[in-house]
């Protein structure tokens, strides 16, 4: 049986992301579109060996399928099978399964009511909203589970960030420049690309 996904109980200060795990991440849940793509966060979290902070850092990007019909495009919801694969993968790797990710093709990067009723457990969400922005939230579930969760936004930092920028007045991060990394070049078992949650949701 698959584990939570990022299970724990405390919130990072800040999420640290590659400008390329970053491009990879929006070009794997732009792909199903109009369906809302999905995918898992793996890097290092609370108890880094070699960090004190309490920040995340997200390292590698682990695409998934989206489990429900392809004529429905407000939801999601991960394989079980691939949740397994990719813990299994992260631990060999002295890695976490630090949250999830998912697109709103019609909606902004604010979790839906979808998306709060259905958190089984506190952790880690990372949306894409239609103006390809994304931004980080930690949804809070108190036990026992009978209301929304909570929404508490958190911020991004991005390395290397010359082909990204905030824009003012807008939540999250957007990507502007072109080109970028197929999902594939990091799958590889030496090929992490450089230095949240519900397991469904939807728009």
């Amino acid at each position: 049986m698959a584990e939570i996904i990022g299970l724990s109980s405390q919130a990072p200060s800040q999420l640290i992301i590659g400008a390329e795990c970053l491009m990879v991440l929006r070009q794997d849940l732009l792909a199903p579109a109009p369906a809302e793509g999905c995918a898992l966060l793996l890097g290092q979290g609370h108890g880094a060996p070699d960090s004190a902070s309490d920040d995340w850092s997200v390292q590698l990007i682990w695409p998934c399928r989206n489990m429900v019909e392809q004529q429905v495009h407000d939801r999601f919801e991960l394989d079980p099978r691939e949740q397994i694969a990719a813990q299994r993968w992260a631990r060999s790797r002295s890695l976490k399964v630090l949250g999830s990710a998912h697109s709103h093709p019609t909606a902004s990067v604010v979790p839906s009511r979808r998306d709060r009723l259905w958190a089984v457990s506190s952790g880690l969400m990372l949306i894409m909203g239609n103006n390809h922005a994304v931004a980080a939230w930690w949804l809070e579930v108190e036990a026992p589970r009978c209301a929304l969760a909570e929404v508490h936004p958190l911020s991004i930092q991005v390395m290397r960030e010359t082909s990204l920028k905030s824009f003012p007045g807008e939540l999250g991060i957007r990507h502007e420049g072109s080109g970028g990394y197929s999902s594939a070049q990091w799958r590889g078992e030496d090929q992490i690309c450089p230095p949240h949650h519900a397991p469904r949701g939807g728009s």
